[in-house]
């Protein structure tokens, strides 16, 4: 009977729906996300939400943004995760990490770098948290693109107390969730930022969340959030009020939602108004968790309505995770979080003279995800996609794969991704299909471990290509880190011509306790770039105070 259920469940997986984006890419660093945007694995709008997330860091707190990182998927539990090794190293760079020290009272990081050409361009991100006391801490962040913008792009005071009335009170910059998002989350950037440093700046920093209070409170089995944001630019603002009320009953919580955004036109003064409202279910169970919200949003005699569901569930050594979604056409996405694939399309609010990138408005999606172990040391992953817009316009991406661990240091992944979309737009007949065959290795031993593969792609309309990674990393207490990542891709299988080349060198070591310096150096190669090399020089300074 056992594997009979471990057939089906492996059937359903190949055949089923999944994560909110499908990929096997490992994304390290903001030079690995140009790289990604470069090579098409993501697009622009994931570039800079991306890029935000690996700057701020996540932590128990938000890490339901993990449904932004390609091929990782949220579901709040304890469940133990049996996703494999690759779905690690994905999640480990966008976690906030904290040196091994004992006492500490804030923590900084500041990156620099340095273009290698003529002009010599340069950028840095710098970033400061003071603990002021046990509850009371403060926190600000500094970037300047090469462009030469420099900005504010957070700082936020906040107060937490792990019991009583009051839980936390936050002022400034932050990223909530009520619910599974549908009325308040985080949907990534929306309006514009200041360019320099200055009083625009410090009241309306670069960020993708929120910008003003929020509050946690509770009250016996009672739960509730409330938040006021005022975000803008040089032409809109947008004004949202919120507030959820929760009853934990056993293992099963009941939430109320209620809301309102305002988006202005500065220049005119012409705004547009959504009331909010959502009910919020969840339950743990002896096997699992599924959690459901239903949320209705009422503007110019429209009301616009949103379903989402999300779960896991146990079956012996096996898991299965999943989700699905539903949003009407007449949604206006201004301040939603939750789960949904990347078909996006531009939008446009006449009143207001508003033009945004969407996401969810008419979208029907799904996800269904399953870890299976097949025999002893080995598992098999699958994971699916879809989801629809339109009558012409879909996504539908699968992900197989078999893992095997050789002892305690070895292990061997061979998987292949498909992502298909359909649209009047694309390459042949509506339809442009991407696939990805790769074998992968893993090696962990003491002081060093070692990651690679070797992948085929093909892509409707051109040429085949394979693509070559190798990574090693060797520490020690002494000597510190040395880190090397050489990624070549685009490599025409006929003439062995590559198309694009990737690599860094990197060398960390401890200065004094709690306190690192890295030193990068690292070059980019594209041939489609009238075959330019692009070298850069990065210092990384972090640790704790």
């Amino acid at each position: 009977m056992r594997r009979l259920t471990l057939i089906i469940l492996a059937l359903l997986s190949i055949g089923g729906v999944s994560a909110v984006d499908l990929s096997t890419i490992v994304l390290n660093s903001t030079e690995d996300l140009e790289t990604a945007l470069q090579l098409g694995e993501i697009d622009s709008v994931q570039f800079l939400t991306l890029k935000e997330l690996l700057l701020h860091g996540l932590d128990s707190t938000n890490s339901h943004l993990l449904d932004l990182v390609p091929n990782l998927s949220f579901v709040a539990g304890t469940a133990p995760d049996r996703s494999g090794l690759l779905k690690g190293e994905q999640t480990a760079p966008f976690l906030v990490s904290m040196p091994a020290v004992i006492r500490m009272s804030g923590r900084f990081t500041s990156k620099f770098d340095v273009e290698l050409e003529p002009q010599g361009r340069s950028r840095y991100q710098s970033s400061l948290q003071l603990e002021i006391n046990k509850r009371l801490e403060i926190s600000l962040k500094v970037r300047r693109e090469y462009s030469g913008v420099e900005r504010i792009i957070a700082r936020h005071l906040r107060y937490t107390r792990p019991d009583g009335q009051v839980r936390e009170i936050r002022v400034g910059s932050f990223s909530k969730r009520f619910g599974l998002g549908t009325v308040f989350g985080y949907r990534g950037k929306l309006l514009d930022f200041a360019e320099e440093i200055g009083g625009e700046s410090v009241m309306y920093p670069d960020n993708g969340g929120y910008n003003g209070v929020y509050g946690r409170f509770q009250t016996g089995s009672f739960n509730s959030q409330v938040l006021a944001s005022l975000v803008r630019d040089y032409n809109h603002s947008l004004r949202s009020f919120g507030a959820m009320l929760s009853r934990q009953s056993g293992r099963t919580s009941v939430g109320l939602i209620v809301g309102q955004n305002q988006l202005e036109n500065r220049r005119t003064d012409v705004a547009i108004s959504r009331s909010l409202c959502g009910v919020y279910l969840d339950g743990d169970y002896t096997n699992g968790k599924t959690a459901m919200e239903l949320s209705v949003q009422l503007g110019k005699g429209v009301a616009a309505i949103a379903a989402v569901c999300e779960g896991l569930h146990l079956i012996g050594n096996s898991d299965i995770r999943y989700s699905a979604w539903w949003y009407d056409d007449d949604l206006v996405d201004l301040t939603a979080g939750s789960k949904a694939t990347n078909l996006r399309r531009q939008n446009e609010i006449a009143e207001v003279d508003f033009s945004y990138s969407d996401k969810r408005s008419g979208q029907l999606g799904g996800l269904l995800k399953t870890s299976i172990p097949l025999m002893e040391n080995v598992r098999m992953f699958n994971a699916g996609l879809i989801g629809f817009r339109s009558s012409d316009t879909s996504m539908i991406q699968f992900l197989t794969g078999i893992e095997r661990k050789v002892g305690k240091t070895f292990s061997v992944r061979i998987d292949y991704l498909n992502q298909t979309r359909r649209h009047t737009s694309s390459v042949v007949g509506g339809r442009e299909i991407n696939q990805r065959t790769r074998l992968e290795t893993r090696f962990a031993s003491g002081k060093i471990s070692m990651r690679s593969y070797i992948a085929h792609s093909t892509k409707t309309g051109t040429r085949d290509h394979l693509a070559v990674f190798a990574g090693c990393r060797y520490r020690t207490d002494k000597m510190g880190t040395l880190q090397i990542w050489s990624n070549l891709t685009r490599i025409d299988p006929t003439t062995m011509v590559t198309g694009y080349w990737y690599w860094y060198l990197r060398y960390g070591r401890e200065l004094i306790d709690g306190v690192e310096l890295g030193v990068k150096i690292s070059n980019r190669y594209d041939r489609r770039a009238t075959e330019t090399n692009y070298g850069t020089v990065s210092l990384e300074l972090s640790g704790v105070l």
